[in-house]
């Protein structure tokens, strides 16, 4: 936390610097584009709030990046993660998981 402020009731206020980001559909051509900026918050903010499509298609490759560009950053982050990666994630699973299993496909 940053400043702290006493009211007139004796009861201390505190204030929290919000750093806030949305929509980075993070793709594999993301590799080291986000670090930089991240980079930048360490002073600056006491908490990352993660908003929206954080990759582009919801592909596990695309979440490693995004991993992996966070790496460094050294304050509490919070994810809020948009419906439709959500959805993405979810149909794609779901069409694995009706799929017959390879070894019974016909030949």
């Amino acid at each position: 936390m940053t400043e702290s402020e006493h009211s007139e009731s004796g009861t201390v206020r505190r204030s929290m610097r919000i750093a806030a980001v949305g929509d980075l559909h993070v793709t594999k051509d993301s590799v080291g584009l986000l670090r930089p900026y991240f980079a930048q918050l360490d002073g600056r903010a006491d908490a990352l709030l993660l908003c929206g499509d954080l990759t582009d298609y919801g592909l596990p490759e695309e979440a490693v990046i995004l991993a992996k560009e966070l790496g460094g950053v050294k304050i509490p982050i919070l994810a809020v993660l948009a419906i439709t990666t959500s959805n993405r994630a979810i149909r794609r699973r779901s069409r694995r998981s009706s799929a017959p299993p390879a070894s019974s496909a016909r030949r």
